[in-house]
C-alpha cells in the first residue's frame, strides 16, 4: 500500500468574504473558480487556497479518490484513512491527491487526473504533508 495526502480547496472565511466585499483581485477568485471547475490548481496553490485533510493507504490514485468520498457511509470511518482533519467533504475537482513517498501530485479533473508539474508547488505539497504528520503524530 502506498500512503497519499489528500488535499482540498479550502479557502477561509475570511478569504471568501474580501472577495464577496470585493477586497480581493479577481485573480483571487479567478484560481478557486479555475480549480474548482477545470481541475488547474497552479494559481490556486499560488493562493494558498488549499489545505491537507486526510492521508489515506490505498492502492492507487482511483483508490484514494473512492476512498475520500462519501458514498455509503462518512468516508472519514474507512478503514484506510491513517489520519484526517474534520470535517471534510467528498473529494471533488481541484482537489489533490500526493504520493507522499515521491512528492508526485494529480489534481482532480473533470474527467481524469491532471499531474502537477511545479517543483513549487510539489515542494509546498510535501511540507504541508510533513506539518499534518507532525500535528497528527504520525
Amino acid at each position: 500500500m502506498t500512503e497519499y495526502s489528500v488535499f482540498h480547496t479550502r479557502p477561509t472565511d475570511d478569504q471568501l468574504q474580501s472577495v464577496n466585499d470585493g477586497h480581493r483581485s479577481s485573480d483571487f477568485a479567478d484560481a478557486l473558480t479555475k480549480a474548482m471547475l477545470s481541475g488547474q490548481v497552479d494559481d490556486a496553490l499560488d493562493h494558498d487556497l488549499y489545505s491537507i485533510v486526510a492521508i489515506i493507504s490505498a492502492d492507487s490514485i482511483d483508490a484514494v479518490f473512492r476512498d475520500s468520498n462519501h458514498i455509503d457511509s462518512d468516508w472519514t470511518e474507512n478503514d484506510s484513512v491513517r489520519a484526517v482533519d474534520t470535517p471534510v467533504r467528498s473529494t471533488s475537482v481541484g482537489d489533490i491527491i500526493q504520493v507522499i513517498k515521491t512528492g508526485c501530485a494529480w489534481a482532480c479533473a473533470p474527467q481524469g487526473w491532471i499531474e502537477i508539474k511545479s517543483v513549487d508547488n510539489l515542494t509546498y505539497l510535501k511540507n504541508q504533508t510533513r506539518l499534518f504528520q507532525e500535528r497528527h503524530k504520525r
